[in-house]
């Protein structure tokens, strides 16, 4: 059961991001559950030798980064395109570097947070990135769909769910919750903790729905396709999707699954 003590061992708060909704969810269910928590500045972390490494960080990415250098923990290169999911993409896919991608496209990191991503890239000179123009890069053709989700997976089953953009007067239907299912069991080899940001796009317009005097409508043919995945160490907390007892369970998780790897 997740609310159980043992499922969580200790946190590591960062004490700048105390306020943020994901120390927030963590102190709740450490009031619940009587769990470790230590707040630390990631100047402290650096040198603090009092603190287990099982401790997950709790914070910006920066402070993760810290955290685990302090333990000699690798960061893990989980990747936002796992090869096992990109039949799922529906839209091509391409690496390439700040300074050699195309203007007009969608444009992401390689590196977790290397750079926000950037929706139609004006080109590496006008981009204002101060990084350089070797710095490896996903594109992509920009997109419109109708509405975005991020879905929390645990051990291969789907937490929950919350949208965070889009069209509000969607949501997920069950024929589309099964779509997402089977991304879900397309990649078998999966971290124990991670979450999968999935979108709805419209593959056809179909005609309008009239029964009767009443007319309900244009029916859109919608299909579930991948936005890209997060890992559970670099990933925030939607309080609309799941629980603070379950966002513990799932970020404890994950983040033994790295001090173990």
């Amino acid at each position: 059961m997740l609310g159980k003590t043992d499922q969580y061992g200790h946190f590591l708060i960062q004490r700048e991001y105390a306020n943020s909704p994901e120390s927030r969810a963590i102190l709740m269910a450490a009031a619940l559950d009587d769990f470790s928590c230590y707040r630390k500045t990631i100047q402290e972390i650096a040198t603090d030798k009092s603190i287990p490494k099982e401790a997950a960080p709790v914070g910006s990415v920066e402070f993760a980064r810290v955290w685990m250098r302090r333990n000699a923990i690798v960061e893990p290169c989980l990747g936002s395109y796992p090869i096992a999911l990109r039949a799922f993409l529906m839209r091509s896919l391409d690496q390439t570097t700040l300074g050699k991608a195309h203007r007009g496209l969608f444009v992401k990191p390689v590196e977790i947070k290397a750079f926000d991503a950037i929706v139609n890239y004006p080109g590496f000179e006008r981009s204002g990135l101060a990084l350089p123009a070797d710095t490896p890069c996903w594109c992509s053709p920009v997109q419109e769909w109708l509405s975005e989700y991020r879905v929390y997976v645990l051990h291969g089953k789907m937490l929950g769910f919350a949208q965070y953009t889009g069209d509000y007067e969607w949501y997920l239907s069950e024929p589309l919750i099964a779509q997402i299912r089977t991304m879900i069991d397309a990649w078998p080899d999966a971290p124990a903790a991670y979450a999968m940001d999935v979108a709805i796009a419209a593959n056809q317009q179909l005609e309008t729905l009239r029964i009767g005097d009443s007319n309900y409508g244009v029916v859109l043919n919608g299909s579930v396709v991948l936005v890209e995945i997060n890992d559970g160490w670099a990933t925030g907390y939607y309080s609309d999707a799941i629980s603070p007892r379950e966002y513990a369970a799932w970020l404890h998780a994950r983040w033994m699954e790295i001090v173990h790897e």
